[in-house]
């Protein structure tokens, strides 16, 4: 009866934790390069600056705005309209006409300028993305190298029990003890290390993704490397573009 009942408790608190800490979420590549060309800052200035130029295209090709002027001939010093018969108010409609072929040419230009804006989105969004795969990349590595760390330790923390039961029974030397004890040390300084680094990794992919500082990032998911063997055609494809940005531009 009291195993059964500690089996309970045991899984009730058990219970408990999962539902005050959770698990952490597990993050995928693929999701986060779609959330950062979606609100990176850098991605979304660009494709506004090349909105702007896409609307300056039909302004370049238009005719300046006409000028609408009013005037007063022979007006006298006391401004009265009507003690000179010369006295005469004046209305004028003016247009501007550029040379001709000046308004094509300055369209075709503002249309090189709004193509320069696409190619700066594309540039800065492979660039980003580039960074976001690096820093998700380089955070997988550190939560495995976190794993192996602490895996290590608790071998090295029962090695120097074994090793302190024997020594203490007459059958180890000192020094054994100590060499293990600077190892477990060195770990810890480890595990510090990697810890640093994590926080620092996930603050970086919180800059790429426009999220607060401190947003909990999450757990990069697990990945196995293959060996793959790629042909001439399939190294072309992939050097490709990492975004259409007409789809988005359009």
């Amino acid at each position: 009866m009291k195993m059964h009942l500690v089996v309970l408790t045991t899984a009730i608190f058990l219970g408990m934790a999962c539902v005050s800490f959770g698990e952490e979420p597990v993050l995928r590549v693929e999701p986060l390069v779609q959330e950062a060309i979606a609100r990176n800052p850098k991605i979304i200035a660009a494709f506004e600056r090349h909105a702007g130029l896409k609307e300056k295209i039909p302004q370049a090709g238009a005719l300046e705005d006409p000028m609408l002027g009013f005037g007063v001939v022979n007006l006298p010093n006391n401004f009265d309209f009507n003690e000179e018969d010369m006295t005469a108010k004046e209305v004028s409609v003016s247009q501007k006409f550029p040379f001709p072929g000046k308004r094509s040419l300055s369209e075709e230009v503002a249309a090189k300028e709004a193509d320069a804006g696409a190619a700066e989105i594309e540039d800065i969004a492979n660039q980003v993305v580039k960074e976001l795969k690096t820093s998700f990349y380089d955070l997988s590595h550190v939560y495995r190298a976190e794993e192996v760390a602490r895996r290590n330790k608790g071998l090295l923390e029962e090695l120097a029990k074994i090793t302190q039961t024997r020594y203490s029974l007459g059958q180890g030397i000192q020094e054994d003890l100590i060499r293990i004890q600077v190892e477990i040390s060195k770990m810890l300084d480890d595990l510090i290390m990697l810890d640093q680094k994590k926080r620092a990794l996930a603050a970086r992919l919180n800059y790429l993704l426009n999220r607060p500082p401190n947003s909990p990032v999450g757990r990069p998911e697990e990945f196995e490397f293959r060996r793959a063997a790629f042909s001439l055609e399939d190294l072309q494809q992939q050097a490709a573009p990492m975004i259409n940005v007409k789809a988005f531009a359009n």
